[in-house]
């Protein structure tokens, strides 16, 4: 049910035809580890304009968390709803949603979707576990490839992608200027 849900949701995003692309196989690749709001090397983040890894957002009031350790950019955590977004960087391709214990990808779209102006075009999956439902948007960005998380809470997935909306839509690289005062 929740795959279908999911998959509703994500067909009225606009996307663009492109070639056929490989899926990755993960079997020699070792998970990130999904930390909790309290991963060490981390720093706490709040309301306001925040700048890391070259990229810029700004954290509305109501949401906190943290900026790091690589390859994570950026976790904040909704207080009211629990909704959440992560930014990951990687070095090289996954060329698809970074696999997290206990949970399964049933909708995976290498199509390109737009969804992340900062991305220009990604891909996009929805994966779900016990606890959540996790959309991710992936894509290269400045020789790198970006990974977009938004996690919900069970029942809170289209509460949660209004809320989030904002957010994707703010996410750019950072400038010059607003790199200088990390």
């Amino acid at each position: 049910m929740r795959a279908l849900f999911a998959a509703a949701l994500l067909l009225g995003a606009c996307k663009k035809r492109a070639p056929d692309e490989p899926i990755v196989d993960f079997t020699d690749y070792t998970p990130v580890e999904d930390g909790s709001l309290s991963d060490p090397g981390s720093t706490p983040v709040g309301p306001g304009r925040w700048v890391g890894g070259g990229l810029s957002l700004f954290v509305p009031p109501g949401w906190s968390g943290l900026q790091g350790p690589p390859p994570r950019l950026l976790r904040i955590e909704h207080e009211v709803t629990g909704v959440g977004l992560e930014l990951l960087v990687f070095p090289e391709p996954l060329d698809a949603p970074r696999p997290v214990e206990g949970e399964e990808c049933g909708f995976v779209d290498t199509q390109r979707f737009r969804a992340v102006p900062v991305l220009g075009t990604s891909h996009t999956a929805t994966c779900t576990g016990d606890d959540r439902t996790r959309q991710v948007w992936w894509g290269p960005w400045e020789g790198r490839e970006l990974h977009v998380e938004a996690q919900y809470p069970p029942g809170r997935m289209i509460q949660g992608r209004q809320t989030l909306a904002p957010m994707l839509e703010s996410i750019r690289s950072a400038t010059a200027a607003e790199s200088g005062q990390q």
